[in-house]
């Protein structure tokens, strides 16, 4: 889990610092979209081997198959560092007033950061932030506690909870890149407006599910959970300036790690207390709240663009 987060707090600082307004959430959805495709294989797969084996090695055993499961994921990660050894660049050369920052200058970013937080001139950092970390949540709590409600509350077996994951990534290789037009075209409040209300529809449709079918159909419309999720991600990168990028993300990591907790020790709590069901409610009172907050925020994509326009317009002066 700490590798796993540790990448994706890199990788919006690298869609950050590289792309341009005008096209920075296509260019992220299409990377995403990339990446789905060998995720639309992998749980179908992982179900049927976990399946097989655990059939051939130990009839008494539900988890004895688990282990090639695990072989595969080190020898992917194996795969990715070597790759990111061999071809990754360093995006940081693109800062125009590169700040190096040694571990004993620690407490300047902390600084920083406090400043970014008071700063009101253009946007409000402290209620964006509450804002991405409660769409943050559901993001966390979908990858844990929706299989296993699916699992116990809809008698999914193994196969319906891949496919159902298979589903959700179908979703990000068919709609990611038009999802990022949307975004780019129509502005980010808008079309994550839109996501979450389409994500919230999943939940309902989840909850009320009378067929192994419908789970499915469920599973590929919490895709629009990742969109929102990614989107967001392109709203954070244009609230600051690229020469705060990495502190930014950085405490954006912080607080995801804090949400990644709170939302999964809240939804295991009330799991226990009120049931299975309570987590639609939790999940979807997450979306509502955001959507929420989203309106009391500007559009972030014109905003940076006129910030962006006003500096150049002075340094020509």
């Amino acid at each position: 889990m700490f590798s796993w987060h540790t990448m994706l707090h890199h990788c919006p600082t690298v869609c950050g610092l590289c792309l341009n307004n005008d096209t920075r959430v296509t260019a992220m959805q299409t990377c995403d979209m990339l990446a789905s495709i060998p995720k639309i294989i992998a749980p179908s797969i992982g179900s049927v081997l976990l399946i097989f084996f655990t059939h051939k090695q130990n009839h008494n055993s539900d988890f004895s198959g688990i282990s090639i499961l695990y072989i595969i994921a080190t020898v992917g990660f194996l795969i990715t560092f070597l790759a990111v050894k061999k071809w990754y660049l360093d995006p940081s050369f693109l800062i125009k007033q590169r700040r190096p920052i040694k571990l004993a200058d620690k407490k300047e970013s902390f600084v920083t950061i406090k400043n970014l937080l008071n700063q009101k001139k253009y946007l409000n950092l402290k209620l964006l932030i509450i804002t991405l970390s409660l769409i943050q949540i559901p993001w966390f709590v979908l990858n844990i506690y929706v299989p296993l409600f699916a699992q116990q509350a809809k008698n999914a077996s193994p196969l319906i909870i891949g496919l159902m994951q298979s589903a959700f990534w179908a979703c990000t290789l068919l709609l990611a890149i038009p999802a990022g037009r949307l975004a780019d075209r129509f502005g980010r409040k808008t079309t994550i407006t839109f996501f979450l209300l389409i994500s919230i529809l999943s939940f309902i449709m989840l909850s009320t599910a009378q067929s192994q079918f419908m789970l499915i159909i469920s599973g590929f419309f919490q895709g629009f959970v990742f969109f929102s999720v990614v989107t967001s991600g392109g709203m954070a990168a244009e609230a600051v300036s690229k020469e705060y990028m990495v502190e930014w993300f950085g405490f954006q990591g912080l607080l995801k790690g804090i949400m990644a907790q709170i939302g999964n020790v809240s939804s295991g709590t009330l799991w226990g207390i009120f049931g299975p069901f309570s987590l639609i409610f939790l999940l979807i009172i997450c979306q509502f709240s955001a959507i929420i907050l989203l309106r009391m925020l500007p559009e972030t994509q014109v905003l940076k663009l006129e910030n962006e326009n006003t500096v150049t317009a002075s340094s020509n002066s």
